[in-house]
């Protein structure tokens, strides 16, 4: 059974979730939302690199999925991001065991993975883990 909202993780950042998938995104930012997120959507890499764009100067956690539709991968967007944010937190996620084995070396490079399916609670705790806090203040 998830957790109820009041027992989740709460913040006020801005996040870049890049998921595809369009009812899994719409959930999950419909979640960060209602616990005080404000949250930048993107259905592929194209999508999140417009919005980047636009809100970088604020976004402080990228959540994506590694497989992606386009040419660009969750994992090389991850990348290109950091590349011009130092301090960009970055979640990736996959469900393809394929996909799973080559995210291995990322912690190396500062990157959370959160396999799929993931509990929303687990990904609101990895997101204050990332942002160095367990949890905001309501």
């Amino acid at each position: 059974m998830p957790a109820s909202n009041d027992a989740m993780a709460r913040g006020d950042e801005d996040i870049l979730l890049v998921e595809d998938e369009s009812f899994l995104r719409l959930v999950i930012a419909k979640t960060l939302r209602n616990l005080g997120y404000r949250v930048h959507e993107a259905n592929n890499g194209t999508e999140a690199l417009q919005a980047w764009q636009e809100h970088s100067q604020t976004i402080k956690v990228l959540i994506a999925d590694v497989v992606l539709p386009n040419s660009i991968t969750g994992i090389e967007l991850a990348r290109m991001l950091r590349n011009e944010k130092r301090e960009l937190k970055i979640i990736l996620s996959s469900g393809y065991d394929s996909e799973i084995s080559k995210c291995d070396d990322l912690a190396a490079e500062g990157m959370k993975f959160l396999p799929k399916p993931f509990l929303i609670n687990d990904l609101c705790l990895t997101i204050r883990a990332c942002l160095g806090r367990p949890e905001s203040a309501p």
